[in-house]
């Protein structure tokens, strides 16, 4: 099970550099998985790169800064302004819950590329890969008919 990986590219939080990462990667794969830049500081640009990369608006998500606020009054700490900005969701995005933090995952599907972007921290992928999203069937669909592209190279 799984499919192969044709690239691996690591970027720092540079918007130029990352603008062009993930334009390289949209010409050359059908899946982006991206690990960071979803949280509440200014470095975390991934999320508003894949989008400025798609032309696609963001939005506030209601019930993801109603998850967040929930993160911090269960543990009785304030938030931050900038953790808002967590719950700003690319349109036409799928949110990937995250039960052990407060970045969501997001799952989108734009002119036949799927990206899917997955906060950094290892505990919040565990979580994400093995508990719940890409074994959904919808997602399991998706990496089945992965497996039949053959590299293209």
């Amino acid at each position: 099970r799984g499919f192969d990986v044709l690239y691996q590219t690591t970027v720092g939080d540079n918007e130029k550099r990352m603008e062009q990462v993930i334009h390289t990667a949209i010409s050359r794969a059908d899946m982006i998985i991206t690990t960071g830049g979803l949280g509440p500081t200014r470095g975390d640009i991934t999320k508003d790169i894949v989008m400025k990369a798609c032309k696609v608006e963001g939005y506030l998500d209601q019930e993801v800064l109603n998850k967040i606020n929930a993160f911090f009054a269960k543990r009785k700490t304030c938030k931050a302004s900038n953790n808002d900005k967590q719950a700003i969701v690319p349109i036409g995005a799928t949110v990937l819950n995250n039960e052990v933090g407060t970045a969501p995952g997001l799952w989108l599907e734009h002119n036949d590329k799927i990206f899917v972007m997955l906060p950094a921290i290892l505990h919040c992928n565990n979580s994400f890969i093995f508990k719940r999203h890409f074994y959904t069937p919808k997602i399991s669909l998706i990496l089945i008919e992965f497996n039949r592209i053959s590299s293209r190279v």
